[in-house]
C-alpha cells in the first residue's frame, strides 16, 4: 500500500519535521500507523498543532469538505468512511475533492496564515 505522503505520514517523521518548523503535534488522527494529515479528516476547529515553546499559535482545521467517491457525494470524510469502511483510504487517489478544508494558523484568535499539505507548512518563526 502506498499512500500520498503529503496527506498520510508516520508519526515519528511528522513530529520531527513539524518540530523543526516550530510546531508540536497534538491530537492527531490515525489510519493504521499513519497520521492523517489532510484537514478534511478533522472536525471544524480541531486543533492539530501548537507553536513551540509557548503554544500561542495554533494550527486548526477550517472550511468545508465535499467529496465525490464512487458516484456518491459526501459532506465529510466521516460519512464516507462509515459508508465504505476505513480501508477505502487505500483508494484515496479516487476521492474527488469538490471542496477542501485548510489548516489555519491563528495567534490569540487572529488569522495568520493557512496551508493544505506537508509541503506548504510554514515555519513558525516566519509568521511573526
Amino acid at each position: 500500500m502506498t499512500l500520498d505522503p503529503m496527506n498520510f505520514i508516520e508519526e515519528p517523521p511528522l513530529k520531527i519535521f513539524l518540530n523543526q518548523l516550530g510546531w508540536k503535534v497534538i491530537k492527531p488522527k490515525y489510519y493504521k500507523n499513519y497520521i492523517l494529515f489532510k484537514p478534511d479528516f478533522y472536525e471544524e476547529g480541531h486543533v492539530f498543532a501548537l507553536s513551540e515553546p509557548y503554544g500561542k499559535g495554533r494550527v486548526h482545521a477550517e472550511g468545508n469538505t465535499v467529496i465525490e467517491y464512487k458516484t456518491e457525494v459526501f459532506k465529510n470524510t466521516q460519512s464516507l468512511l462509515e459508508r465504505f469502511g476505513n480501508d477505502c483510504i487505500n483508494d484515496f487517489d479516487n476521492w474527488k475533492f469538490i471542496e477542501e478544508k485548510e489548516w489555519v494558523i491563528t495567534k490569540k484568535g487572529e488569522f495568520i496564515s493557512s496551508f493544505t499539505s506537508l509541503d506548504t507548512v510554514p515555519q513558525r518563526k516566519s509568521l511573526r
